[in-house]
Formats: structure tokens, sequence, C-alpha cells
């Protein structure tokens, strides 16, 4: 975020887009290593988010990450599923960042 010169605060909103199976597990497993608004709120505030932010209360209750956790929304894309098919959870993309300064950025 620093090469686009905009922090946590100009950010209005993520939108990430997961296949059926990975939405059930990130939104309905209550764990911040693994729950989708958990993990990208960690991940934006903090530039990245590994054991310490996912183990420490300090870090993903803290009120800029809850407050980050407002702005982010996961969807389900229905045509990603499929009948018999390995779901894999990945929150690589595509997203897409909505600025406050009316800018977008995206990435696959």
């Amino acid at each position: 975020m620093l090469e686009n010169n905009f922090n946590t605060d100009d950010i209005a909103s993520i939108e990430v887009q997961v296949s059926p199976g990975g939405y059930n597990t990130i939104t309905y497993v209550h764990h911040p290593s693994i729950e989708g608004k958990d993990v990208l709120a960690l991940a934006a505030f903090y530039g990245g988010m590994g054991f310490k932010e996912a183990h420490n209360e300090k870090y993903y209750v803290s009120p800029a990450a809850l407050s980050m956790q407002e702005r982010i929304s996961i969807l389900p894309k229905e045509e990603w599923g499929g009948r018999d098919r390995f779901q894999s959870i990945g929150l690589s993309g595509p997203w897409l960042v909505g600025n406050l300064k009316g800018r977008a950025f995206t990435g696959a």
C-alpha cells in the first residue's frame, strides 16, 4: 500500500469473491487465522498476517482491525463451485480495493 501512497484509513471497502466451499469455510470457522474478514483486516492493517496477529488478542480485536472488518465483504461465486470437486480457499484474488480518494485498485 505504501507504493500507492495510501493507508487503511483510505480504504473504503474490500470485496473478495471465493468459491462456495471456500466461502462456507472462511465465514463459518470462527478463528482469526481462518475467518476471511479477520485475515483480510489483519493483512490490510498490519501489512501481513502471521502467527502473532492471529493468536494474540491485542491484534485481532484491536479497534483498527475491527474497523477494517466492517469494510470487507466476501461473496460466494457460484460458478466457481462444482459437484465432487476439490474446493480450495484463496484470498489472493480477484480482489478490489475501493479507495476513499475515488481510486480503485484491482488484482487477480
